[in-house]
């Protein structure tokens, strides 16, 4: 499994995926560069060791978002799985990031 570290460092190269053509797949990389933001509260926690959670419900918000994206891979063309996948993974480490950073600073409190 991925480790938080590796997940962290990972997620810090990675530019936020492009959208496809599909006006879900545009609404879909706007919401990632909104859950981006959420998850920059752990830049705090891995440079600072400061512990302060984004109030909304990241986690949920990204499960959602990879529910979207799950339907554009199911019923997209080629273009539009192939940006969905990249869209998910970048969700999925997100996802891991943070629910890691909730455990790891629930430790610390």
């Amino acid at each position: 499994m991925l480790g938080f570290t590796d997940a962290y460092m990972l997620w810090r190269a990675a530019p936020v995926p492009r959208s496809g053509p599909l006006a879900e797949s545009i609404d879909i990389r706007s919401d990632l560069m909104v859950a981006d933001n959420y998850v920059t509260t752990v830049i705090q926690f891995v440079e600072h060791g400061v512990f302060s959670p984004a109030v909304p419900d990241v986690l949920g918000f990204l499960e959602k978002i990879m529910q979207r994206i799950d339907k554009l891979i199911a019923e997209g063309d080629l273009e539009t799985r192939e940006i969905a996948r990249y869209q998910h993974a970048y969700a999925a480490v997100m996802h891991l990031i943070y629910s890691q950073f909730l455990e790891l600073g629930s430790r610390q409190a």
